[in-house]
């Protein structure tokens, strides 16, 4: 599925886009789509990335549906275990308080 968006763009950027686009023999579409999809797939690997979008989760701010597509479903359980811990390791703590 495709959903159609609309950005603004500072002309002489889209400018640029057009010419890369005419020297790769694509249309700006499809150029804008391989860009941002080299971009995302870049940023997912990028250990800073990653600390946020655990930090984001642990705050309730991301749910597990989004934690599985941002770092994938083997990162994503490693943080949910290590979270239950902390859950756990908190509901101790103030047990002993």
């Amino acid at each position: 599925m495709t959903r159609k968006i609309s950005i603004r763009l500072p002309e002489e950027l889209l400018e640029e886009i057009d010419a890369v686009a005419r020297v790769e023999e694509t249309d700006r579409t499809s150029l804008l789509k391989r860009a941002l999809l080299e971009f995302v797939e870049r940023e997912r690997e990028e250990e800073a990335f990653k600390e946020r979008v655990v930090r984001l989760y642990l705050a309730d701010r991301l749910d597990d549906a989004e934690l599985d597509r941002l770092l994938g479903r083997e990162e994503a359980e490693a943080v949910r275990a290590a979270r239950r811990l902390l859950d756990k390791g908190e509901r101790l703590a103030q047990a002993l308080a």
